[in-house]
């Protein structure tokens, strides 16, 4: 993480010679590197956005891309609470009980069978465990760097003009929106779920 962030505030520290920079990032910004780059940089500079989603439609999501702690895609995407699981959420049978249901589920998934009701309930406690764990970072993160400016909103929020005003007001900069954006706002445009759709 730390060779990596190097990288990257090169790139960053290029573009922000002369004006401002908007960086798009996604939840491993507070999964991992969001923690080492604003070492690098001066806290009062930087602004954030945190993009709040429906914890339902996340797991929903989470599941159609199958990227859930029991898929391979998961083990390397996701926080884990056999090394965080402060709140005491899953307990110490659900861990044990973690590698015969993962073992079990891939044998279902290669003979393309049904998930049984026990397997889906044990995927879901996992998952809601971890948006949690994810928004409980994000908290975490706020309260230790008083001096960034933070501002939290919806995908929602975003899908009206007003929902950018506030949070170009918010960070004192100019909202100038250009016909592009003005034709985007309100209509879905996420590519992943289209196609999980077809």
């Amino acid at each position: 993480m730390k060779k990596g962030v190097k990288n990257k505030i090169e790139k960053i520290k290029a573009h922000t010679k002369e004006e401002n920079t908007y960086i798009e990032t996604n939840h491993l910004f507070i999964k991992g590197f969001g923690w080492e780059i604003i070492n690098h940089l001066p806290h009062q500079e930087i602004g954030i956005i945190f993009l709040r989603k429906d914890k339902t439609k996340i797991i929903s999501s989470l599941r159609r891309i199958r990227c859930t702690p029991l898929s391979v895609s998961g083990l390397r995407w996701l926080y884990f609470p056999y090394k965080r699981n402060k709140s005491k959420t899953i307990t110490v049978m659900n861990l044990m009980l973690y590698p015969i249901i993962f073992v079990l589920n891939k044998i279902i998934a290669f003979f393309k069978l049904k998930q049984p009701k026990y397997i889906i309930e044990y995927e879901t406690r996992l998952l809601n465990w971890y948006v949690d764990e994810t928004f409980n970072s994000a908290h975490k993160f706020k309260l230790q760097h008083p001096q960034i400016k933070f501002y939290e909103t919806t995908v929602e929020n975003l899908n009206s003009i007003e929902g950018f005003k506030n949070l170009f007001n918010h960070f004192e900069l100019e909202f100038t929106p250009n016909e592009k954006l003005l034709n985007r706002i309100g209509k879905k445009t996420n590519r992943r779920d289209q196609l999980s759709s077809l």
